[in-house]
């Protein structure tokens, strides 16, 4: 019963209803014309119109405000928005077909600097920071546990983003309709 009336529920909840009115206002913008055609390129722009007004990131300082914990990882968190602005145009911009632009040729280099600085380095900071409190059975733990599968998912992303912008020919065959999913 206790776990029922965890103060984090109401956030989640919150958080929930949020995101699906703000997902139903976004969906009501004009599309561009190649996006339109294709369903599932439909959805995938919604979900980067989203992902343009919000944060995971977000989710983690107001929870460390919340819990007067942390806060200063949350902080450290929100350095990653920056890389996202960058990964979210890029991403737009492969969508809507346009990599021959200047601005998709200069944003990837933009993009893998900002992605250093604001995902990989934070992120390396933040996991040495809680390996300290592994030992710990309180929030450092959970958020260790999280922060390595953060990890794991980071380079991951990495390496598609190298292979994808920079080493084109080792990336999988482009045959797929919606290979832009992967990449």
């Amino acid at each position: 019963m206790h776990l029922l009336l965890h103060p984090a529920w109401p956030l989640l909840l919150g958080a929930t209803l949020t995101f699906r009115a703000l997902r139903r206002a976004l969906c009501r913008l004009p599309l561009p014309a190649h996006v339109r055609t294709d369903p599932l390129r439909t959805w995938r722009w919604h979900n980067l119109l989203v992902s343009f007004t919000h944060s995971i990131a977000m989710g983690a300082f107001f929870s460390g405000i919340f819990w007067r914990s942390f806060v200063g990882g949350g902080v450290l968190t929100l350095l990653v928005e920056v890389s996202n602005i960058f990964l979210t145009l890029r991403m737009m911009m492969k969508i809507n077909n346009a990599q021959d632009l200047l601005l998709y040729r200069v944003n990837k280099y933009v993009n893998l600097v900002m992605y250093f600085f604001f995902r990989l380095a934070p992120q390396v900071y933040l996991t040495k920071f809680f390996l300290q409190y592994a030992g710990q059975r309180n929030l450092g733990t959970f958020l260790l546990v999280i922060l390595l599968m953060l990890d794991l998912m980071i380079l991951i992303y990495f390496s598609r983003l190298l292979r994808s912008d920079f080493c084109p020919e080792r990336a999988p065959s482009r045959q797929h309709k919606d290979k832009f999913l992967t990449e």
